[in-house]
């Protein structure tokens, strides 16, 4: 039986504090980006099991990636109740090589 779990990190990115929640389900693997702000403005990314075995999530410097390119498309962390979500994580990161 597998045992799910959630793991928490923090890092800097562009000398901003961000806050990022992986969370393994039963289904599928959720990872939450947040400021170090405003809790009330996240990105949600939602990957498959296989994905995540490709692509390891936990490491900071694909963290990272992801971050500095939703910054770069216009997502702002800093404003309150900035949420995006994108439902099928492996064609975000294929398509813009960040694993």
């Amino acid at each position: 039986m597998k045992v799910f779990r959630k793991n928490t990190r923090e890092l800097l990115v562009n000398q901003k504090k961000f806050i990022c929640l992986v969370d393994e389900g039963d289904i599928n693997v959720k990872m939450r980006i947040y400021s170090g702000i405003h809790k009330s403005s996240f990105v949600e990314i939602t990957f498959e099991w296989g994905v995540v075995q490709r692509i390891n999530l936990y490491k900071p410097n694909i963290m990272a990636k992801i971050i500095s390119h939703l910054l770069d498309q216009g997502w702002d962390p800093f404003s309150k109740n900035q949420i995006l979500r994108i439902e099928d994580g492996l064609s975000f990161i294929e398509k813009r090589s960040l694993g």
